[in-house]
């Protein structure tokens, strides 16, 4: 019950206080820069991540870190990443798909067992989804191979 002379007594005061401690916490807490853990034994997993899901990845973590990609860890510390400690490439902790981003450029590299022509599309509508009708930036190159587990691996890169 509330004190009779308007004032907001003691528990008020002090569940007030905690309030603003809290949010104080939260606030600092959000101006750190988190980045994804690390291991040296971190590496590809083995599920297949889909195309779409792939560009949305390569967007948040490449074109939206470009020119100096130095927050590619920032952005993917939200996302289910390992850093390998040694090589400093984000592997996806379930999916085959990979990610490096340093001074030299950012790309990522995934395993699909689709078509080219479904990948190419869903690479364009992921990375679409991220830009929301900005300009994606010239110059990102798309390749690809087959490996020896069958699969057709991407790699889809900027300088």
């Amino acid at each position: 019950m509330a004190p009779a002379n308007g004032t907001i007594g003691r528990q008020g005061a002090a569940l007030g206080w905690r309030r603003f401690a809290a949010l104080a916490a939260l606030v600092t807490a959000a101006g750190c820069a988190a980045t994804p853990p690390t291991s040296p034994f971190a590496g590809p997993g083995a599920a297949i991540i889909d195309a779409e899901r792939a560009g949305f990845f390569f967007a948040e973590a490449c074109i939206l870190t470009a020119p100096g990609f130095e927050n590619v860890g920032t952005v993917l510390a939200d996302h289910p990443f390992t850093q390998n400690e040694v090589t400093g490439t984000y592997f996806h902790d379930a999916g085959n798909l990979s990610i490096k981003g340093g001074l030299s450029g950012c790309s990522l590299v995934f395993g699909t067992d689709q078509p080219s022509d479904d990948v190419v599309a869903g690479l364009a509508r992921g990375t679409a989804a991220v830009m929301q009708g900005q300009a994606v930036p010239e110059g990102i190159d798309v390749s690809s191979r087959m490996g020896p587990d069958g699969l057709r691996y991407f790699r889809i890169g900027m300088m």
